[in-house]
């Protein structure tokens, strides 16, 4: 069975490789047509993505699938599909002195790459796996998607709708368990794109480096959200908490901890409270938050509180019971745990659910030296008003991306890349640095036509030459 999936994937890459080597790679048409079908595909099947999601979850705010799953992966690929034209310009660049005043010219042209491989998670299957198509048809590609096990109705539904919309040789869809995502990253793409976990990272890219397949990984980490002195508690409480529950908190960027003063601690919980009541409370009291995705996550998050309470931590639920009717199968009332302590499973793993830990510092310079043993996350975020603070807090610290005074929002800005660093992953997509990153930068260097210079550069050389040589490299104080 395995040996029949890994054969039919190395018959698509070939196809997709050699279709390329067929077309017109010039032509912005035909990748804003690639593009614009997959805007199409979403807008033209709101109701069945929206089934889909909810049959996966159990329950899942639709509010949050137009938002996240819809709007933004529009967005996102008509960002691509706007700018795809001039990002394909060839881009000039400085030639070597004396050749660029006689004439010589020097400049990078983007190339596709070829068939690129794109493993999906099952936390935004629609945006994860359409968003990033957005750089990959951007830069002239074809793709070969392998979504979430996890997520099999969505799963199923994007293998139905890209058949509808692609042929083979565009894009094809695998679905499967783990295994077809295994056996896909040991074949020989052109590039390969994963987003997931550091610990399933680590074994795509030992897989990818078998046929030095180059590699996109998008992971997170424990991204931590910092509260100033001269932070707003108010605003800062209802921010923090609503990215903190969108999705359930399964989000790679969701903030996975707090770091904060003691002294400020009760008074924020207070504001978690409020700002808990105004955005979990529904029509007719139900919560509204979304599911945990299955069984096997709901024990992992219980754990965690479990542990949590075992060493000594508090945990606080920010909604009483008799604040709404009853919990959907696999909701969790959002909580934060204080009196922590650094051998928590809380502040080892990234939580992926709707728990905040509270870490406490003194004083600035002792909230980054913590941030810089740590590994890198994905997000970072800071709360206040103080400009100084801010700079410190942007330029010595190490993170994918940064928000000020809010969480996650980095990543909706269409025209700026979004990737990790270290731990949090490598490469990146969304805006000019995505079509980059899934683009071959040639350099075309175009000689000068006359033969006065090499007469100086090629032997016998003269000493007139190697004097001036010596010159131009002098010590110089």
């Amino acid at each position: 069975m395995n040996n029949s999936i890994a054969s039919e994937i190395r018959r698509v890459i070939s196809l997709q490789q050699t279709a390329i080597q067929n077309e017109d790679i010039t032509s912005a048409k035909i990748r804003e047509d690639r593009i614009k079908r997959a805007i199409n595909l979403i807008a033209s099947n709101k109701e069945e993505i929206l089934e889909a999601l909810q049959d996966d979850f159990g329950f899942r705010n639709s509010g949050e699938i137009l938002l996240a799953e819809i709007f933004g992966t529009i967005n996102t690929l008509k960002y691509s599909k706007k700018h795809t034209k001039s990002w394909m310009r060839n881009c000039q660049r400085q030639s070597l002195q004396p050749f660029k005043f006689l004439g010589a010219r020097t400049y990078i042209k983007y190339q596709p790459l070829g068939s690129v491989g794109v493993i999906v998670p099952w936390n935004f299957p629609i945006n994860l796996c359409f968003g990033p198509l957005g750089s990959i048809f951007a830069a002239g590609n074809r793709a070969i998607i392998k979504p979430s096990e996890i997520a099999p109705n969505s799963a199923d539904l994007i293998q139905k709708l890209i058949k509808r919309y692609y042929d083979e040789e565009e894009v094809t869809v695998f679905t499967g368990d783990s295994s077809v995502a295994e056996i896909l990253s040991l074949q020989p793409f052109n590039h390969l794109l994963f987003t997931g976990s550091s610990k399933n990272a680590v074994n795509v890219m030992k897989s990818a480096s078998e046929n030095l397949v180059p590699v996109t990984l998008e992971l997170g980490g424990k991204s931590p959200a910092i509260i100033s002195e001269s932070a707003n508690l108010q605003k800062a409480a209802k921010r923090i908490l609503a990215g903190k529950i969108f999705n359930g908190g399964q989000v790679c960027l969701a903030p996975d901890y707090i770091l904060i003063k003691k002294n400020v601690e009760q008074e924020f919980i207070c504001e978690l409270t409020k700002a808990a009541s105004a955005l979990l409370l529904g029509n007719k009291n139900l919560l509204n938050i979304t599911s945990v995705i299955n069984n096997e996550h709901f024990e992992r998050i219980k754990l965690i509180i479990d542990d949590a309470k075992q060493k000594g931590g508090r945990i606080i639920e920010l909604l009483e019971a008799n604040q709404f009717k009853k919990l959907e199968a696999k909701q969790m009332i959002p909580s934060v745990i204080t009196n922590t302590s650094q051998d928590m499973i809380a502040l080892n793993e990234e939580i992926f659910g709707p728990i905040l830990p509270f870490v406490y510092y003194d004083d600035l310079d002792g909230a980054i030296n913590f941030l810089n043993n740590k590994p890198s996350p994905l997000g970072l975020y800071w709360f206040g008003s103080n400009k100084k603070e801010a700079a410190k807090i942007i330029n010595y610290t190490s993170s994918g991306g940064i928000t000020m005074n809010d969480v996650i929002a980095h990543v909706a800005q269409d025209d700026a890349p979004f990737g990790g660093t270290g731990p949090s992953g490598m490469g990146a997509y969304h805006g000019r640095e995505g079509f980059e990153n899934f683009s071959h930068a040639k350099t075309i260097y175009e000689q000068i036509s006359f033969d006065l210079p090499f007469r100086f550069m090629q032997p016998p050389y003269a000493k007139s030459f190697l004097s001036l040589l010596n010159f131009l490299t002098k010590p110089r104080k």
